[in-house]
């Protein structure tokens, strides 16, 4: 429950525009894969989503680490489709607020990451959920 509240609560203030803009070049989470990390960036700011996939991508190949980012953005959503495409061509995962706030495709998504397989947003839903 608080989990969900302190969710709601920063996607609120960051599509309003609250949240401060200083999202920098940094790494929120690392996992471990045998002897290879992943990096897990966290990005709620304003800056071009673009440059947070060439920024996570960038520092992650310079750690041989498989990158991946999580946004506050619904990557179900048809707007998203040439982000989540760009991501897919990059190899880096994509964690949306639609995987972030349901702990089933959460953890979907991060045993596929930790296991070395790039996932996004759309991938992390049930197979019933898919659209044909």
């Amino acid at each position: 429950a608080c989990y969900k509240k302190a969710l709601e609560a920063l996607k609120d203030d960051s599509l309003n525009g609250n949240v401060q803009a200083a999202t920098d070049n940094e790494i929120d989470v690392v996992l471990m894969r045998g002897m290879r990390p992943v990096f897990i960036s966290c990005k709620t700011g304003k800056k071009g989503w673009n440059d947070w996939l060439n920024e996570i991508s960038s520092i992650s190949g310079h750690f041989h680490a498989q990158p991946a980012l999580a946004v506050l953005k619904d990557l179900d959503q048809p707007a998203a489709g040439g982000f989540v495409a760009r991501a897919r061509k990059m190899g880096v995962s994509l964690l949306g607020i639609e995987t972030i706030s349901d702990p089933v495709r959460f953890g979907y998504a991060i045993r596929e990451i930790a296991a070395g397989r790039a996932v996004f947003g759309p991938d992390t839903k049930a197979p019933e959920e898919k659209e044909d």
